[in-house]
């Protein structure tokens, strides 16, 4: 049946726009629906907000398609400047996180590092065979946009859209087939590039506790690391070394499922896709997938949703059980609910309890008034953060995770006490021990303590909240983000710059440097990446020089031999690459090619100089005789 009160809106719709002047609609159609701009620097407008791009004199980006509440996508292209390198898209002083939704007007500003190559000396007989120094130019560390970390292993995504990562490998979570895999001691304590396809970029990254994905600036998922349940979600069950492609299918329809939201757990993941429809799969004893079944899944299911909710904002995984907040405002865990964990007074607890489970979705029954707006399941607990800026804690309390000042778990939630006028920004936690950051920028921390992780004084667990300050953080050094990792903590700085302190057993601080007894430092040590200069060939005019290599201990300094040529000047180019990935030559104008003076014969001199020696006696003969001549007439 026709619903007429519809039909009667889109007649009166109709009707008003006709009524108006054409003038005034096409300035309304044209707010709505703005064509692309045939200049390529204009400004990307999102619904209401404009996200202008500029180049700083570089080649200028190409026009994104962007959709309203969504992140602004990565320009396509890299751009592009003469004798220059690109750093990335800065918002200020900070690397822009291509993550973030937008909210207000942003200009984002192209940064670049000068390229400037010199060579020594700048001339040469044709002959050749003389040699050179080509000097590299001093290239700044690398900055990131994002970091995630799992419990022994962490990922950061550059601001050219790479990603990193360091720390152990034993489920094959690096990425990198160069880093040896599947054994307890496999790590690297150097970060290394992850192994993703060439020329991609990406925009998002997600470690879980010993896998990684990663989303391309196309949308496409990759994953790698441990999937010996199937928690890669690529239908196999094999420990994958380096990143595949993870194309999961709707069971019911076999459409693609494009996932946007992806939250890994031990041995089983939870997703969203672009209709945000829950999904999960891998390991599922406990019910953790809710789905309304114990069995495992190698391929996505459904998650149950409650009465009343259209679908879940955003999700957790954690070692036997989950978290969801819904539309309607509402928390939801399901899973395993020994220690509590779930926060539902509906589900009893106990280890051997059999009813300690819930198969699908329950509310979690939070203090009247808080709704959530971020939650974490590490372990057989669980931990979020309210609307309200205040953070909430229930489940297991072993290793004093929950805060309270207690050993004694929790079934329902507990408010933190944190200092009445702190806020909460944000947290990243896979461990028993907590560290967030509060709104003014300071670090509280509890929980598990054996590698002075929250406390640099001690090793005993700390029960309740205090303040983290380890040197050399300082007022200049603003937080971002900070990652709770099992016996580490990990942070992410305003100006892209990483920090790393506690437990350095399996390389998961980043470095070997300064690191103290026990492989323990209590100080924040920085974790360098630096971008690494090499010279791969040098040519003149052309003609390639010989015997390239780094002179002696100076990393920026290459020695090559000249190659014969004419004599006048020539164009020298620099080929060279910028951590491995080959870069646009650089052209030094001119050098110049002489042709020397020949030599003499042994015990002569040049006949040139003796031509000109034989004319300076000449002269100098008539004019001592043009002075006698003179002398005698006077």
């Amino acid at each position: 049946m026709r619903r007429r009160h519809r039909w009667s809106v889109w007649y009166g719709a109709v009707l008003m726009l006709m009524l108006l002047p054409i003038s005034l609609v096409a300035a309304l159609l044209a707010r709505n629906f703005q064509p692309a701009s045939a200049d390529q620097n204009a400004p990307i407008v999102f619904s209401n907000y404009t996200v202008k791009f500029d180049p700083d004199n570089g080649s200028p980006p190409r026009l994104q398609t962007v959709t309203a509440g969504k992140p602004v996508p990565m320009p396509t292209n890299v751009p592009t400047k003469p004798q220059a390198v690109f750093v990335g898209w800065y918002a200020g002083s900070a690397p822009y996180d291509f993550s973030r939704q937008v909210n207000s007007n942003v200009t984002l500003t192209a940064r670049w590092a000068p390229a400037d190559f010199t060579l020594s000396p700048e001339s040469g007989p044709t002959a050749g065979g003389n040699q050179v120094s080509v000097q590299a130019p001093a290239m700044p560390g690398k900055h990131f946009q994002q970091l995630s970390a799992g419990r022994f292993h962490a990922l950061a995504l550059d601001t050219d859209g790479r990603v990193y990562s360091w720390g152990r490998n034993d489920g094959s979570q690096i990425g990198n087939s160069s880093v040896p895999a599947g054994f307890d001691a496999a790590h690297t304590s150097k970060p290394v590039e992850v192994e993703l396809p060439t020329g991609m970029r990406f925009t998002k990254i997600v470690a879980g506790p010993n896998d990684s994905f990663a989303f391309a600036e196309d949308g496409s998922l990759y994953g790698w690391g441990a999937d010996g349940k199937g928690q890669l979600g690529d239908g196999m069950t094999t420990d994958r070394t380096t990143p595949v492609r993870i194309q999961p299918t709707d069971p019911a329809s076999g459409r693609p499922i494009h996932i946007t939201q992806i939250f890994p757990g031990p041995k089983f993941t939870l997703a969203l896709d672009d209709s945000q429809v829950a999904w999960a799969w891998g390991q599922n004893p406990e019910g953790q997938l809710g789905d309304g079944t114990r069995t495992d899944r190698l391929t996505p299911v459904r998650v149950i949703l409650p009465a009343g909710v259209r679908h879940f904002t955003t999700m957790a995984a954690g070692s036997s059980h989950s978290l969801g907040i819904a539309d309607n405002g509402k928390t939801y865990s399901w899973g395993w609910n020994a220690y509590g964990q779930l926060g539902a007074t509906a589900i009893p607890t106990g280890i051997y309890n059999p009813a300690a489970i819930a198969l699908r979705p329950v509310q979690v029954r939070l203090p009247a008034g808080v709704e959530l707006r971020q939650v974490a399941a590490p372990e057989d607990w669980s931990i979020a953060v309210g609307g309200n800026g205040r953070v909430y804690t229930w489940g297991y309390n072993g290793d004093n995770e929950l805060g309270d000042g207690t050993m004694n778990p929790r079934s329902s939630p507990y408010e933190v006490g944190l200092p009445p006028n702190e806020r909460v920004e944000t947290f990243m936690i896979n461990a028993d021990d907590t560290v967030v950051l509060t709104t003014g920028g300071t670090l509280y921390g509890w929980g598990f303590n054996a590698c002075n992780q929250i406390a640099a004084d001690s090793q005993q667990n700390v029960t309740r909240p205090v303040p983290i300050a380890r040197p050399p953080l300082n007022r200049d050094i603003v937080p971002k983000l900070v990652a709770a990792s099992w016996k580490h903590t990990t942070l992410l700085d305003e100006s892209g710059a990483l920090w790393g302190w506690g437990s350095n057993q399996y390389g998961q601080l980043g470095t070997t440097a300064n690191v103290g007894s026990g492989d323990i430092s209590k100080q924040a040590i920085g974790i360098d990446m630096p971008r690494k200069v090499a010279v791969t060939g040098v040519r003149f005019d052309g003609l390639p020089a010989t015997g390239l290599a780094v002179s002696g201990s100076d990393p920026r300094t290459w020695t090559a031999t000249v190659p014969a040529h004419t004599d006048g000047p020539v164009t020298v180019s620099i080929e060279w690459t910028l951590n491995g990935v080959g870069q646009t030559n650089f052209t030094i104008t001119p050098y110049r090619y002489f042709d020397p003076l020949p030599l003499p014969p042994t015990g002569g001199l040049p006949a040139r100089r003796m031509a000109g020696l034989a004319l300076l006696l000449t002269a100098s003969a008539m004019g001592a005789a043009w002075l006698l001549l003179r002398s005698r007439r006077t």
